[in-house]
Formats: C-alpha cells, sequence, structure tokens
C-alpha cells in the first residue's frame, strides 16, 4: 500500500482570532479563523492542523464553541491542539469534529499521560507535537509556555512517545517560524529512525522546500506563513500547492507503508 505526502497548512489561533508570529513572538493578527478555514476547505488541503496559543497563557481548556464551528463548517480532518488537559477534554473535542488531537505539555509533565490518551482513542488520533530551539547548534526540546528549554533528550523523549503508541510526531523548528527562510534539513540527524509518520514544519518557503525535506526523510510538511502571506509585504493572501505542483510531489514521494 502507498501514500501521498500530506502538505498541511498550520493555523496558530488566540482565542478566535488567526495570527502569525515569528520565532514564537512578534504577533500579527491574520484575520477571521472561520473564513480562513472555509477558504481552505475550499482549496480541499489534505488536512488542518488548528493551535490555540491563547491557552498556553490562560491556563483554560479548549474553546469548544469554536471548534464546533470550525469542524462543521469543513469536510477535511482537523487536528487540534491547546491545553487538551485531559480525557474528557479529549472526548468533546472528537465529539465536536476534531479527527486528531495535538499533545505537547501534558506529555511532557508526565510521559504516562500520552499513553492513557492512546489507550481511549487509539493512535491514529493522536500527535505528539515537538517544538525544538536551536542554541549553539544544539537542538533542545523548547517549552513554549515558560519559554524554556526542558532537559530532555529528542532521541529518547520520541523512543518514549512511541512507547506509548503515538500515532505521529510534529516537529516544529522555534528559530525558523514565520521566517520563510528555508527547512533545516540537518534535523532530522537528531531524530530517531521510527515506524511512524514524522511531520516537518519550520521555514518552508517554496515547493522546492517541500520537496527537499521530503526527499530528507520526513513523511509530510505542515505549512503556515507560506500559505498566508505574500509577497515582500507579507500581504495576507490564503493559498495552497497547486494541482501541477501536487502532482510533482506525489510523484516523487508516494511513500510504500
Amino acid at each position: 500500500m502507498t501514500f501521498s505526502p500530506r502538505i498541511i497548512p498550520s493555523l496558530l489561533i488566540n482565542r478566535d482570532k488567526l495570527i502569525k508570529t515569528k520565532k514564537f513572538t512578534d504577533e500579527r493578527y491574520v484575520g477571521d479563523i472561520l473564513n480562513a478555514v472555509k477558504i481552505f476547505n475550499d482549496k480541499k488541503v489534505d488536512e488542518l492542523l488548528i493551535i490555540d496559543k491563547s491557552i498556553k497563557t490562560l491556563n483554560d481548556g479548549p474553546n469548544f464553541d469554536l471548534i464546533k464551528n470550525l469542524s462543521s463548517e469543513v469536510f477535511i480532518p482537523l487536528t487540534y491542539g491547546g491545553g487538551i488537559r485531559n480525557i474528557d477534554e479529549a472526548y468533546r473535542l472528537f465529539k465536536a469534529g476534531i479527527e486528531k488531537i495535538s499533545i505537547q505539555k501534558t506529555f511532557f509533565d508526565r510521559f504516562e499521560n500520552l499513553r492513557n490518551f492512546v489507550k481511549n482513542f487509539g493512535s491514529s488520533s493522536i500527535l505528539l507535537s515537538i517544538d525544538i530551539i536551536i542554541k549553539n547548534n544544539i537542538y533542545l526540546i523548547f517549552d513554549s509556555k515558560t519559554k524554556k528549554t526542558l532537559d530532555l533528550n529528542i532521541n529518547d523523549t520520541i523512543n518514549k512517545a512511541i512507547d506509548c503508541g503515538v500515532g505521529e510526531i510534529l516537529v516544529n523548528i522555534v528559530n525558523l517560524d514565520g521566517t520563510l527562510k528555508g527547512p533545516d534539513l540537518n534535523i532530522i540527524n537528531h531524530i530517531p529512525k521510527v515506524n511512524i509518520p514524522i511531520i516537518y514544519q519550520g521555514g518552508i518557503n517554496s515547493v522546492n522546500d517541500i520537496i527537499a525535506v521530503l526527499k530528507n526523510g520526513f513523511h509530510s510538511v505542515a505549512i503556515g506563513s507560506l500559505f498566508i502571506f505574500y509577497g515582500k509585504y507579507n500581504s495576507v493572501l490564503i493559498s495552497y500547492i497547486n494541482e501541477t505542483e501536487r502532482l510533482t510531489i506525489n510523484k516523487n514521494f508516494t511513500i510504500n507503508v
């Protein structure tokens, strides 16, 4: 059996507003999240990843009303992350129409928490998101809430997530967030070879960047700024890969599983 790499728009929200950051700072309001989701739905994207940044500062749970509104507008898979603290909240998200949940802090607080999510909802419904920051050429796991690095080894952390049964892992390069400066192809050397999909995010600025990341060993790519901004002044324009670009990617990188 084969599957094609997924090209996933990654959307950051603050409560009900679509925003974009640069290196996890310099927050910029982009527009209405519901309108953006409708546009991506019309473009028939592979999947949408939505992360609620406000949860990291307000310490409350997901905005279930917003999530219900978003899921009612789309016919594409939705992955949501932000403030998912327990099984009950995850259940409400799935009931609201979310296909996958993105887990981060609750896993770093206690690895066994991830196993509980997998046990209740299955591996295919759980994504582990890992933010990585590069300091002096050293790759470190970053806590976006405290703005501090964690004393965790990347290889060991990913292997523990695999042991817990996680379905896929997203690797997000903090240094490249919102920069459009191209991907960090060296990161693959800091990730163990595993038998689940690994998604790359950070710095993507072209289809050639997507191809380079896939050639480097990643299964799929999550993209923010490239699909939201246009031109040297970063005007807001929602976009996605066109049919020719899709055919090129699929032709070269159909993956056997």
